[in-house]
């Protein structure tokens, strides 16, 4: 067809089993469709939950949509995507990133929030900078659940402006 095409970069295709090929497309399908889709300004979007048995390479196939997303930007619209998991997987989910993404012509930010040994008020001020340059350049934003919940109902944040920040970017 005439239709332009978005396709997943061969680097992380070679590596995709064939139940992980399905799960990306069906991914597409529900978030995304097709591109004539995307561009319709009626067409709200969508989503899908992908679930499955441990191993079975769920974190690759959202890192393949995510990329491919990203690498298409131009025809999916998409700058930003917020991953949302438990907190113990994230630094997991980080490095995984990299690891399948590494050898791709398209490079993805991937963003997370600082957890060192900042005060308080330091802390406060390093995530919101980190999540305000992810607002702005795009990329990607892996966040534990619990800190998505705290920080968009402003629980430790004394100041309704820093809440408000926050918010805006989250939601």
């Amino acid at each position: 067809t005439q239709e332009k095409s978005i396709k997943v970069d061969d680097v992380i295709a070679a590596i995709l089993k064939p139940h992980q090929i399905e799960g990306v497309k069906f991914m597409w399908d529900c978030c995304f469709e097709s591109v004539k889709m995307i561009a319709d300004p009626k067409n709200e979007g969508s989503g899908c939950l992908l679930a499955h048995c441990m191993g079975l390479g769920k974190t690759l196939q959202v890192i393949a949509l995510s990329h491919t997303v990203f690498a298409h930007r131009t025809l999916t619209k998409c700058n930003r995507i917020l991953i949302l998991m438990p907190v113990n997987v994230q630094l997991n989910w980080k490095a995984e990133f990299v690891q399948w993404t590494e050898k791709c012509k398209n490079k993805v930010q991937v963003y997370d929030l600082p957890s060192n040994k900042l005060s308080a008020k330091e802390m406060l001020k390093k995530r919101l900078d980190t999540l305000e340059k992810w607002f702005q350049k795009g990329g990607i934003f892996l966040m534990g659940y619990e800190i998505f919940s705290r920080l968009v109902h402003g629980k430790d944040i004394k100041q309704k402006k820093q809440q408000e920040r926050f918010t805006e970017y989250l939601i």
